[in-house]
């Protein structure tokens, strides 16, 4: 259960913190920011550039392209965030990420909350190495896929 929630707010957490700091703003063009947080210093790319890289642990989304992305020099969680288009969207990649844990026999738990109108789903496994978190938030106006891998 303290998986859940935690994966929750960590996911809330990075979309405040990244909209509080007027770095989530995909119209603003792919220029890299290099942030501190917690020691670990951290590359925000943002646009339509940023690149899912090919060691990441999470697949990336059917025909979605990311809209920025954090990336732990080590220690700390790595996140790829999302714009969803539409509640089909939101729903069919909730699906994609349920059925891509199953395939891969990977154990997952599946959380939805509603509060003040802000709709989340989330999905959290914990592999030997690395906590696995995809979360998918619907409300205030957006729609977002937030893929987050932290170590153990």
């Amino acid at each position: 259960m303290a998986v859940r929630g935690r994966s929750g707010v960590l996911g809330l957490v990075v979309l405040f913190g990244l909209g509080c700091a007027g770095l989530f703003d995909p119209g603003s063009g792919p220029e890299p920011v290099t942030v501190s947080y917690d020691g670990n210093t951290q590359t925000i790319t943002q646009g339509p550039d940023v690149v899912f890289p090919a060691d990441f642990p999470l697949p990336p989304p059917p025909g979605l392209t990311p809209a920025s992305s954090i990336f732990s020099d080590g220690d700390g969680p790595s996140t790829i965030t999302y714009k969803l288009p539409t509640l089909e969207t939101a729903s069919a990649t909730v699906d994609f990420y349920a059925q891509w844990f199953k395939d891969n026999g990977i154990k997952a738990e599946h959380a939805s909350q509603n509060l003040a109108g802000m709709k989340s789903t989330t999905i959290v496994a914990q592999t030997k190495k690395q906590t696995l978190s995809v979360s998918v938030m619907d409300g205030l106006g957006t729609r977002m896929l937030t893929l987050t891998v932290e170590p153990r």
